[in-house]
């Protein structure tokens, strides 16, 4: 966990903000484990016709009681949930983006003398953009489901060895998945950042040309007829 710290640029309260949304996702997924036993009991309920049984409607009662009860606490755990990964997640990363901004206005003018302003500042964005991804929607869920699974396989392994295996099972299969995919990942990360970056110029190329349109009075046609002859002038 500690390592998430330093690979998010966590402060303390931000890491502890991702340990409460952590815990917060778990027992979101165990709070929706609910709604699937109390459904798996009316239907057991409702096939006993079909063994000769009568339906016990004192206990259809009692499991349309605790559906209701079972909703509750769904509603409040996703509630918690949301507070804990999204707002709280949104607060850490306006600290991150305030100490960045002070590391900027500390550094010397000649870092953006040698750098491309746009390609500074869209990297800097997407580096932002991406913690706050990951704070919200992948840590704190993957690690609760890593935790909901093994106290699953934990339960069933004492009922039947076989469930659990076969729930266990899916966890290195996945695992194996994000291992084989990582490359061409990587690759059309990499495109998407050049895509953005080649966005992002060609907008403060039309910002610039605002300033020539304006200053010489030209309309649109104007303007792409005078950049074509300065291409060809070069």
């Amino acid at each position: 966990m500690s390592r998430l710290k330093e690979l998010l640029g966590l402060s303390t309260e931000g890491y502890t903000d991702l340990k409460k949304g952590i815990f917060a996702c778990t027992l979101t997924n165990f709070s929706n484990m609910l709604g699937i036993i109390i459904t798996m009991q009316i239907i057991i309920q409702l096939f006993k016709p079909f063994t000769g049984e009568n339906i016990n409607w004192m206990v259809m009662w009692i499991l349309f009681m605790l559906g209701i009860v079972a909703g509750i606490i769904m509603y409040i755990c996703s509630r918690n949930d949301y507070r804990k990964t999204y707002v709280a997640c949104y607060s850490a990363a306006q600290e991150s983006r305030m100490k960045i901004v002070e590391t900027v206005r500390k550094l010397p003018m000649s870092v953006f003398d040698s750098k491309d302003l746009t390609e500074l500042t869209t990297n800097m964005m997407n580096d932002c953009e991406a913690v706050e991804h990951a704070m919200s929607h992948v840590v704190p869920p993957l690690i609760a489901n890593a935790i909901s699974a093994t106290v699953v396989c934990i339960v069933l392994a004492f009922f039947d060895w076989r469930m659990a295996l076969s729930v266990f099972c899916t966890m290195p299969i996945a695992f194996l998945i994000m291992l084989a995919s990582r490359k061409a990942q990587e690759q059309l990360n990499k495109r998407l950042i050049e895509s953005k970056l080649k966005a992002s110029q060609e907008t403060q190329d039309y910002l610039d040309g605002m300033k020539i349109i304006k200053a010489c009075h030209l309309d649109g046609e104007k303007f792409d007829s005078l950049k074509k002859a300065s291409k060809d002038l070069k």
